[in-house]
């Protein structure tokens, strides 16, 4: 919301200056995120009077001006069709500079010297070329020639841009901004004048049927009829006052409905009366399969879930958030129908929602209105038309209330006032305090009744009274305590292991990266996955900011990829990074989407920096490997799993399927060079997805202790030689099987393939420990043993020893 601090000055006695007033309303709980001094962007434009005309000798539609500029007379070419000697007018002279940095200087008009411009209003707000039917601003008042333009004319203000949060929606007006100064002031608010001239309109039936069907919706209805309307350009004040709101001035009669909204909070719209097919309005719902064309020239869709107002024909607006084009006010306009309701803040929200229309007048419905002050408003832009174009309203407003509004009343206790803010205060400070805000207060016995006003959508109980309370009291002068209690809360077991996870990677040199869960909808597609691949199933997002965030991610690899390339696109010679994070699956239109907390791993170069005592290493399959075993060890999960994998994003030969108790539950290896092509990451990234959600259901609730072995351990190295089919995990896996509750632990700490090993085979060599906690093995135990593993190694993988 944008509060020119003159305009506000009309409805209530500023005695601040903009920034102190700016500071004040912060206090008091309207944030003023900024102060802007909104001087007019021009310069050398005056004050001219025009004191000759005569035809431009070469152009029948031109005509040579003599103005004075105060001093001196200048010759001034110009085509507007209301000049008229006399009349004093806006004269940029040469040298001058308007709204967006256009300068003027004296040039040939036509082979006739022109030493400046006239000006109409657009051309001196908005430095644009003067709209259709336009003509020359013509000034009035007291005024003299050379006097500065926007000095004499008040064009510089100073604007207040407040920040409101959805429980001031009163303060989205000049009125409901002045009620707030009002109560930090203890002065009165000065209502804008609303009584027109009444007229009648024998033409025409009035007062004008209305049928509101949808009572739920719309809880009342006004309309005005005014005639005699002469459309045309608002005067200067009304466009400057709208500019700087950030309003675009249109015509008179669109400028009065959003002047009214601006100063009372109350949307209007304006139909052109004589377009509309009787006999009345009809407030209803949206047919399905009807539609309808909006003011910005789209078709909309209209359903059951949208409310419209219609006429015989059909629907002729959006209730609420925009009208039709088949009513819009135009030049030709003489008739206007005034709307002004109340409709279902809900409603609208979900209305602008589906239809992604958002305007001045949806912001303020969806919030909240004032559900008394339509026939105000609708009174004051009769007043306004009839004072700006010439218009001649009707008598009256037609009024359908068909659902009350009930005013809301609230015991209030003031001893329990005080408990909440802790603050000493007086029975009469409190009412006083609250009257300044406009309740009504009564007393009873040891309460109070206090009576909210209409206005005041946000106030539903005590508390909120407490908080009226506090904000004119200063909260900067309630006294700082410390909390007493304790907190009973703390982490659940499984938030504490998914931070033992974060804390396990940090601690191995992998940097946390937090990425958007929005993504692009082709993004499978880069990771050549299966048309079948449950990874396809993305969620769509209903009314997404970008297509290249329209839908939910399926696999958080993706994102953490993006991240990588930024990086690389900044030469930064490694990354390391993981995330954990959602991913989504789409279960049907009717049904929520599958979310999985996952854990990613992506990285791309040295793993550690290169030194003279150690050689470099580089991120590659095994790192990541290392890290998942890492992590399987952290967690308290039997060995690693690892087994050939088949994923199309990762590079044949250089991925693994990762097993916890014998369930898949994620991959990791080499990226596929065509994958990485298309992130942009360097060939060899390596990257490791696991399902974080399904790893930690294996995970046992209960730690087991292990005590420090009392007796030594036995050590044997074992150099197994099976066919390159093979996997490492089948021979320690035989191993373990074989080796009984006496062996600790089996490492695979060489692989051979040369002259002493068969073609086709490779030779693994083990490290076996052997430990009792009964007492020390002897040598005789600890063969016997190794024995049975050599034969169990030989009859289920046929192995041969070395």
């Amino acid at each position: 919301m944008r509060v020119p601090y003159r305009w506000l000055g009309e409805y209530v006695e500023v005695p601040w200056d903009p920034h102190a007033l700016a500071e004040r309303l912060t206090m008091l709980g309207v944030k003023v995120e900024a102060v802007h001094d909104a001087a007019l962007e021009v310069e050398n434009v005056v004050v001219g009077r025009i004191v000759a005309l005569a035809p431009h000798p070469r152009a029948s539609a031109l005509l040579v001006a003599r103005v004075d500029v105060g001093g001196s007379e200048l010759q001034m070419v110009t085509g507007a069709p209301n000049a008229r000697v006399g009349d004093l007018v806006a004269a940029a002279v040469p040298g001058a500079r308007l709204p967006g940095g256009r300068t003027i200087e004296a040039a040939p008009v036509r082979g006739v010297m022109s030493s400046g411009m006239l000006l109409s209003a657009t051309e001196l707000l908005f430095g644009e070329p003067h709209a259709e039917g336009e003509g020359l601003l013509v000034l009035e008042g007291d005024l003299r020639p050379g006097q500065l333009v926007a000095r004499v004319m008040g064009l510089d203000d100073t604007v207040l841009e407040l920040e409101l949060t959805p429980n001031y929606a009163h303060c989205l007006s000049l009125v409901g901004v002045a009620q707030e100064v009002a109560a930090l002031t203890g002065g009165k608010v000065h209502w804008p004048e609303q009584a027109a001239d009444p007229v009648a309109l024998p033409e025409r039936q009035w007062p004008l049927p209305i049928d509101i069907q949808a009572q739920d919706l719309c809880s009342r209805y006004v309309g005005k009829l005014v005639g005699g309307i002469q459309v045309g350009h608002s005067p200067l004040w009304l466009q400057r006052r709208l500019q700087l709101a950030g309003m675009r001035p249109i015509s008179n009669v669109v400028d009065v409905t959003n002047y009214v909204m601006l100063e009372l909070g109350q949307p209007l719209h304006a139909f052109d009366y004589r377009l509309l097919a009787g006999p009345g309005i009809v407030v209803r719902r949206g047919i399905p399969g009807e539609t309808m064309v909006t003011l910005d020239g789209k078709e909309r869709n209209l359903s059951d879930d949208m409310l419209v107002i219609a006429d015989a024909r059909g629907a002729v607006a959006i209730a609420g958030v925009m009208g039709g084009m088949d009513t819009e006010v135009s030049m030709a306009t003489s008739e206007v129908l005034l709307e002004s309701a109340y409709f279902d803040p809900v409603s609208i929200r979900k209305t602008a929602g589906m239809l992604g229309l958002r305007s001045e007048a949806s912001a303020r419905f969806e919030r909240g209105i004032d559900p008394t002050g339509q026939a105000r408003a609708a009174e004051r832009a009769a007043h306004l038309l009839q004072r700006l174009a010439g218009a001649c309203p009707a008598g009256g407003v037609a009024d359908r209330w068909p659902v009350r509004f009930q005013p809301l009343t609230i015991q209030l206790r003031p001893d329990r006032l005080r408990a909440l803010l802790g603050l000493a205060i007086s029975d009469t400070d409190i009412a006083a305090s609250l009257a300044r805000f406009g309740f009504g207060v009564e007393r009873r016995g040891h309460a109070m009744a206090v009576a909210v006003p209409p206005r005041r959508n946000d106030v539903a109980g005590e508390v909120d009274l407490a908080e009226e309370v506090a904000r004119l009291y200063g909260y900067e002068r309630i006294p700082t305590t410390l909390l007493r209690g304790t907190t009973p809360g703390r982490r659940t077991d499984r938030q504490l292991r998914v931070e033992a996870v974060r804390q396990l990677l940090l601690g191995c040199g992998v940097d946390e990266a937090l990425t958007s869960s929005l993504t692009r909808p082709g993004e499978a597609d880069r990771f050549d996955l299966p048309p079948d691949d449950a990874r396809r199933r993305v969620v769509e997002l209903a009314n997404p900011l970008t297509e290249e965030e329209s839908v939910l991610r399926g696999m958080l690899v993706s994102t953490l990829l993006e991240a990588l390339a930024h990086n690389r696109r900044r030469q930064i010679p490694s990354a390391r990074l993981f995330e954990l994070g959602r991913v989504f699956q789409s279960r049907g239109p009717d049904v929520l989407p599958q979310e999985t907390l996952h854990l990613a791993v992506a990285a791309y170069g040295p793993t550690r920096d290169q030194h003279w005592g150690a050689r470099a290493l580089v991120a590659d399959f095994y790192y990541v490997k290392g890290l998942a075993q890492a992590l399987w060890e952290r967690l308290g999960l039997p060995e690693l799993e690892a087994n050939p994998g088949y994923e199309p994003w990762l590079h044949p030969g250089r991925q693994a399927v990762l097993l916890a108790r014998g369930r898949p539950v994620g991959v990791a290896g080499e990226l596929h060079p065509g994958v990485a092509g298309r992130f942009d990451v360097p060939a060899g990234t390596v990257a490791l997805e696991l399902d974080l959600d399904a790893l930690l259901d294996l995970v046992e609730p209960v730690a087991r202790y292990r005590p420090l072995p009392r007796y030594p351990a036995a050590t044997r190295d074992l150099a197994v030689v099976v066919p390159e089919t093979v996997p490492a995990a089948a021979v320690l896996a035989a191993i373990r099987r074989a080796g009984g509750e006496n062996l600790e632990s089996v490492r695979l700490f060489d692989v051979y393939q040369g002259e002493q090993v068969p073609a086709g085979h490779r030779s693994l060599a083990c490290a076996l420990t052997f430990r009792s906690a009964l007492g020390t093995l002897n040598d005789e135990q600890v063969e016997t043993r190794q024995d049975l593993i050599r034969t169990a190694l030989r009859e289920e993988l046929g192995a041969t020893f070395r």
